[in-house]
């Protein structure tokens, strides 16, 4: 995508959400941080670790399947995790180390590193 289609594709972006938050102000309720995105990201990890030991001795059709179904939701959930921590959405502005700490920990399963490289390209992204 070319500079200006971008540009044009985030100002469109950027008034339909100002047009939704005028239109229903509640939803600002639920911006900001959550630290309970702590949670999620913890029992994600750990049900790949645990899916992947109990699938250690398993048929290649089960260990594809499992890793289709179960590694590809788990998997995604941990994606966009790492998104939401890029903007320090777990613990706030205020603590970025623990946000930071959280991606390393969610990057794990993923077998890519890319929590610190997601944050650098995508907030420029947004600039």
């Amino acid at each position: 995508m070319n500079d200006k289609k971008e540009s044009e594709c985030h100002k469109v972006c950027c008034c339909c959400c100002c047009f939704y938050v005028e239109k229903y102000p509640e939803i600002k309720q639920l911006m900001g941080h959550d630290w309970r995105m702590s949670i999620q990201v913890a029992i994600s990890v750990f049900i790949q670790i645990y899916v992947s030991i109990l699938l250690r001795d398993a048929s290649w059709l089960k260990l594809i399947v499992c890793a289709y179904i179960i590694g590809g939701t788990v998997n995604h959930t941990l994606s966009l995790a790492l998104h939401e921590l890029t903007h320090n959405l777990a613990f706030g502005h205020s603590r970025p180390w623990c946000n930071r700490l959280l991606g390393f920990f969610a990057n794990l399963p993923l077998g890519v590193p890319a929590s610190i490289t997601l944050k650098k390209y995508h907030l420029d992204h947004h600039r």
